[in-house]
């Protein structure tokens, strides 16, 4: 990498690379004039495995892996910056799948499981690690905590998850009854909440536990109030 006609001062350069579990850092300082290098190192481990489901021990694809260092307990006590945002997918066939996220509290790493089910975390750093599956029709899982040393890879990873419920409908006018694209789809469960986007009208919610939902069609948007709620 080269960086060219820099002011001086302080400055941190940073990079991160597909399947690293974080970005590397370091710090220049930067006289007038002067010619600096810095290189960036990734080291560290290696995490891999797979994940199955639970009752076939097929590889289960499309899962997302979330990998969150295990806080020490002199740590739990220092606060740090969260915030929540809202994922609409589409899925084939018709319809859109989404999920609620909370992100923050913690460096994290996201890696999503291949058509067999395998996932790959590199440049992972020494320290005990909690991780948690979603999505892909899965019912959304916790495993660990995985100890990862230095320079010595963990590859003998396997996940088992359970195939959640799903639901599926259609959003229509109460007027003509034609289906309504693109309306915006909420579904609420013990402070959970997934949202969808209706793909000519049609929805779908997967990877649900059992147990009752609050199904809302909202207005013109996901902030707005919803127009019918019903119970499922």
């Amino acid at each position: 990498y080269l960086f060219e006609n820099v002011e001086a001062g302080e400055y941190e350069v940073s990079a991160v690379v597909p399947g690293a579990a974080m970005e590397e850092t370091i710090s220049v300082n930067l006289e007038e004039g002067q010619t600096a290098k810095a290189d960036l190192v990734f080291g560290g481990a290696t995490l891999a495995g797979r994940v199955v489901d639970a009752e076939s021990g097929v590889g289960a694809r499309d899962v997302t892996i979330v990998l969150s260092p295990v806080q020490e307990p002199g740590l739990l006590g220092q606060m740090q910056s969260q915030f929540s945002f809202e994922i609409v997918t589409e899925v084939r066939g018709g319809g859109g799948s989404g999920m609620s996220m909370d992100v923050g509290g913690g460096a994290q790493s996201k890696v999503k499981t291949d058509d067999n089910g395998e996932f790959l975390v590199r440049f992972l750093k020494p320290g005990e690690y909690s991780l948690d599956t979603l999505g892909g029709a899965y019912v959304n899982g916790e495993y660990g905590p995985i100890s990862v040393e230095e320079g010595r890879s963990v590859d003998d990873v396997v996940i088992e998850v359970q195939r959640g419920a799903t639901l599926m409908g259609v959003v229509t006018s109460g007027e003509s009854g034609q289906p309504l694209d693109g309306a915006p789809v909420s579904l609420t469960s013990n402070g959970s909440r997934d949202m969808s986007m209706a793909r000519n009208g049609r929805f779908t919610f997967e990877g649900l536990d059992a147990g009752d939902y609050t199904l809302e069609v909202m207005g013109s948007g996901f902030g707005s109030d919803p127009v019918v709620s019903q119970v499922v």
